[in-house]
């Protein structure tokens, strides 16, 4: 790429990023007829919303044990097997590129630990040995992690580069039809599924951490996220159980918490499937299921008040709205009790759905015949 042409595409970057959410796609395909610097475009503004996740979404706690020291790299540089390509941003905790894979010849998403992170060498273990299990997720929809790497004291997470747009984009344009809602939600509902086998709860299941590929591939990003920044606690041993995080520990993204996780308790699974049902009231209703103007407000609503009654613009079967409801039971005792029977629920709703379906048009094909036969 020339150096004018670059300058072109950072520049249609930064017009794009401007945009509201939803609006960014539209306004690509308005403001600009060359397929290619378009495309390119896109992937970049994928890749920003990639880059507020492992590493960026990490605790005030952890953010203060290591102050921002940045890595800095710049375009055409190596790191490793990977070239930069340009840099996307930074957050709490990390700076993020997008990069080449040079053996591969695929794209990637490079993040860099702050320098100070391997002044803690426990931690870095810690961390490069939660990052190993979550990279062992095999699984279609769930995002994944290339390598664990340092180099020249940097280091930096590999993982997928996915090209698409985040659910979030998506819910910024209104509640999404039946047939879509269940066919998303059914492939989050599975990589959730395979991580529970798996021993790994994700902890910050929301519309940002769910993106889309253009051949409607989901993927869930930010596995982990709470797990593999999460500092032991000094003195103690750390648990085995990749379900375990420590009491008085609250990580998360407070309007998508479970009560449990709000109120800083020991979670598990079902911690992802309250959070799974927040995300599911939002896609069909096209708004958040605990609001509040302060996060203290999400917290408490989260904590204390009911959902609201689910009002839809669309008509949806009775079973859905019940999956969502028995997602959201504050006393995880009450909830479904695995993701392995909302994955159950929801293919079984996907199935009716369907065979409904099959029947309307065979009566109408059956009612278009006999009025043929009666008039003809």
């Amino acid at each position: 790429m020339t150096p004018d042409r670059y300058q072109q595409l950072i520049e249609l970057f930064e017009a794009a990023s401007k945009q509201a959410p939803g609006e960014q796609w539209a306004f690509l395909q308005r403001s600009c007829r060359d397929e290619e610097l378009r495309r390119e475009a896109e992937a970049m503004l994928a890749a920003d919303r990639e880059a507020g996740g492992l590493l960026d979404q990490a605790f005030p706690n952890l953010a203060a044990a290591f102050p921002k020291q940045r890595s800095r790299l710049w375009t055409g540089q190596r790191l490793g097997d990977y070239r930069v390509l340009h840099r996307l941003g930074e957050g709490g905790m990390s700076e993020v590129y997008l990069a080449e894979d040079i053996r591969l010849q695929r794209k990637a998403v490079l993040k860099l630990l702050p320098d100070s992170f391997s002044l803690h060498p426990d931690s870095l273990r810690r961390f490069e040995r939660e990052a190993r299990a979550v990279s062992s997720l095999n699984h279609p929809n769930i995002i994944t992690i290339y390598q664990i790497g340092h180099e020249n004291a940097a280091h930096f997470l590999a993982t997928e580069f996915v090209d698409g747009p985040t659910l979030r984009d998506i819910i910024s344009n209104g509640p999404i039809d039946l047939p879509t809602f269940l066919d998303i939600a059914l492939q989050i509902a599975r990589a959730l599924e395979a991580a529970h086998t798996a021993g790994v709860v994700h902890r910050d299941i929301k519309p940002e951490n769910i993106m889309l590929r253009r051949d409607g591939l989901v993927k869930v990003v930010d596995f982990g996220v709470a797990k593999l920044l999460q500092l032991p606690n000094r003195g103690s041993a750390e648990h085995s159980d990749s379900f375990k995080t420590a009491v008085g520990t609250i990580i998360g993204t407070p309007r998508y918490m479970s009560p449990e996780q709000a109120m800083g308790l020991e979670v598990g699974p079902l911690t992802d499937v309250f959070s799974f049902g927040a995300v599911m009231y939002e896609m069909l209703t096209g708004r958040a299921v605990f609001e509040g103007p302060t996060i203290a407000d999400e917290i408490a609503a989260v904590i204390n008040k009911d959902p609201p009654p689910i009002q839809l613009q669309q008509a949806v079967p009775l079973h859905v709205t019940r999956i969502i409801e028995r997602t959201l039971h504050k006393d995880a005792a009450h909830r479904l009790p695995s993701m392995r029977e909302v994955v159950a629920d929801l293919r079984s709703a996907k199935q009716n759905i369907q065979h409904g379906d099959s029947r309307l048009r065979r009566l109408s094909k059956t009612v278009h015949s006999l009025f043929r036969i009666r008039y003809d």
